[in-house]
């Protein structure tokens, strides 16, 4: 069976003329290499430097967290992106989306605590006391554009994405891009 095999993979592939490839190492070896291109120190001079690349879009920025209800107030023009969340249920899909990955555990004791604060004192946690959870089981956020923050609010204990459009604007006209509100 295995000569049989091996007989049938000979025969498929074929021979190659060993006379072919020494005909095309040959051809190769002949063939002259393009020169090299002068050092940079030796290259000559141009009247204008070079331009600078041009900009390729924004980058994101680490996250920041406000309190959405003193946001609104500052500033009313904000607008909420996104779905809001009940952003201290660990398990689901939404809250995947908002916090950096590899965080399970330390989401779970962030919910957890916060139902103990819940249990204790029969409402949301404050703001403060929110980021102050969030500082103690190392909670990070995914990176949002600069226009962008988290927000919570303490009143449902849901955090949404608020976006300032204005900003958004001033931003990609600096940028030189196109400007499109979502």
């Amino acid at each position: 069976m295995r000569w049989s095999l091996l007989l049938m993979i000979c025969l498929s592939v074929g021979c190659i003329d060993p006379s072919a490839l020494e005909k095309a190492r040959d051809e190769a070896a002949q063939a002259e290499p393009e020169p090299a291109p002068p050092p940079v120190a030796q290259q000559p001079q141009g009247g204008d430097p070079a331009a600078p690349p041009p900009k390729r879009g924004i980058p994101d920025v680490e996250a920041r967290v406000v309190d959405k209800q003193k946001a609104m107030a500052d500033n009313p023009d904000l607008k909420e992106v996104g779905g809001k969340i009940n952003a201290l249920d660990p398990v689901s899909q939404a809250t995947q989306t908002y916090f950096v990955l590899g965080q399970r555990v330390h989401l779970m004791n962030f919910k957890h605590q916060i139902d103990l604060h819940k249990a204790q004192y029969g409402e949301n946690p404050t703001f403060d006391q929110f980021m102050d959870y969030a500082k103690q089981m190392q909670i990070e956020f995914k990176m949002l554009k600069p226009w962008q923050v988290y927000a919570y609010d303490s009143q449902d204990g849901s955090i949404t994405v608020l976006a300032d459009y204005a900003e958004k604007r001033r931003r990609y006209e600096e940028a030189g891009l196109e400007f499109k509100e979502d």
